[in-house]
């Protein structure tokens, strides 16, 4: 008996796991769980008003699900569709009962079931490259090669996923390239030549789709992090570097000094009431901009040792404000939105609730088992199930790491939410690789 199945005669039971456990992560999530940045979003839908600080093709992708069905319940079903067809795509590529047991496991784990009812855009990120993943996983070890369907299947996903997040696309560049390597298998040049372009394509593609086709308003307080860096260094040297048109508008420089916190810039670009602490332009984040540039090039370890601080708070390995490992709830809204608990949902909200104190609800954990999944490279000797887990490690690192420069808070587990499912899976095949040695299908 092979490790990898060959045939699809085998499939019935899985199809019909998954298709249960759709139904019943529906019923336990019901309608999906919104906070007020999923609020933001659904306004932008129901009103076709956007802005760029939330990823405008989430709220257009809403607006169009709202035809079919308003509120909530169609983004759900979206996520669980996501979920749940990634996990029909690793069952069926596996024979071995073992190994698609492992799977099951790791789709009903408490670190990917903790957001899988929660309507945001890092949750969908996730689950699109997951799909993502799972179908080109399946591609490289069964199917003859990526059929049309597929890869434009795979396509509508990558893009999705980089235009749902302003980091997304580090983590998304081992898929686009193993995506390149299955549509041109043997020619380098060529491989490398399709998976520049498609990158260069996909994420330049956005810019026009928010501009002239949904409209979009600038809104993402782009100069905050700026301004979290230049108080950091004043905070630390005394070196201010602030514009002079904050000075002009009568900015108390000092105060900002004395609110600065490495774990976050909320206190510097807002009042306790949620205000701006100084009205923004164009022309003022350009200033800011170049001040910023300045003040890191003046004192490079001093920036860089308000950078590491912070990300210690991100990574949880010291603790800030209160962590958030999990959002089971729909917060007061004025579309009535409410969330109804019943005697199944009671049951996976307390099994994730028990787990979460443990070591793998806090980012650092991931971090630290990335590190060692890197290293563990050498210990999977198949050249082919080699590939499908670097993509999985390298995927997640490169959405971790570039956290140290644009860390936004330290209380939220949904930052590393991609973490935490690209690396599970890849634990899994290293355990494939390690005890499987023997039942790998010869490529």
């Amino acid at each position: 008996m092979t490790l990898f199945s060959q045939k699809s005669g085998d499939n019935k039971w899985p199809l019909a796991i998954c298709i249960a456990g759709f139904i019943l992560s529906v019923i336990a999530y019901y309608p999906g769980f919104m906070s007020p940045d999923s609020f933001d979003q659904y306004t932008q839908a129901t009103t076709n008003h956007y802005g760029d600080w939330h990823p405008p093709i989430m709220a257009a992708v809403w607006r169009v699900l709202n035809k079919v069905y308003k509120g909530p319940l169609m983004m759900m079903l979206l996520q669980q569709a996501m979920l749940w067809c990634s996990c029909y795509q690793l069952l069926s590529t596996f024979r071995s009962f073992l190994w698609r047991l492992l799977v099951l496991l790791f789709v009903l784990s408490p670190f990917v079931q903790n957001y899988a009812g929660y309507i945001i855009k890092d949750v969908q990120m996730a689950f699109a490259c997951l799909l993502v993943f799972a179908i080109l996983f399946r591609v490289h070890f069964i199917d003859a090669r990526l059929s049309v369907v597929k890869g434009l299947l795979c396509i509508i996903l990558i893009t999705y996923a980089i235009w749902l997040r302003q980091n997304a696309l580090p983590a998304v560049l081992p898929l686009l390239y193993f995506f390149s390597y299955l549509l041109v298998r043997n020619k380098l040049h060529l491989r490398l030549f399709v998976f520049v372009a498609l990158t260069a394509g996909l994420y330049s593609l956005q810019f026009p789709f928010n501009k002239k086709i949904v409209h979009a308003e600038k809104e993402y307080p782009e100069f905050t992090i700026y301004l979290q860096d230049i108080t950091g260094v004043y905070h630390e040297t005394g070196d201010a570097y602030y514009p002079a048109s904050m000075y002009a508008k009568g900015t108390d420089t000092a105060r900002l000094r004395t609110r600065y916190s490495p774990i976050t810039f909320d206190t510097l670009a807002y009042t306790n009431n949620g205000e701006e602490i100084f009205a923004t332009n164009e022309q003022t984040i350009k200033e800011l901009r170049n001040s910023w540039l300045k003040c890191i090039s003046a004192h490079p370890f001093v920036y860089l040792h308000n950078r590491y601080i912070g990300f210690l708070y991100f990574l949880r390995v010291r603790n800030g404000s209160p962590f958030v490992y999990w959002y089971p709830r729909i917060d007061p809204n004025p579309y009535g939105f409410v969330y109804h608990k019943n005697v199944w949902s009671d049951k996976v909200l307390s099994y994730i609730h028990s787990q979460g104190g443990m070591v793998y609800m806090r980012p650092w954990f991931w971090l630290l088992l990335g590190i060692v999944l890197l290293g563990a490279i050498p210990l999977v000797k198949d050249v082919f199930l080699r590939f499908a887990y670097v993509v999985l490690v390298s995927s997640s690192l490169l959405y971790l790491l570039p956290q140290f420069f644009i860390f936004q808070t330290d209380t939220d587990f949904r930052y590393v939410y991609w973490n935490c499912i690209a690396e599970a899976l890849a634990f899994c095949l290293l355990l494939i690789a390690v005890f499987n040695k023997k039942a790998l299908v010869s490529n």
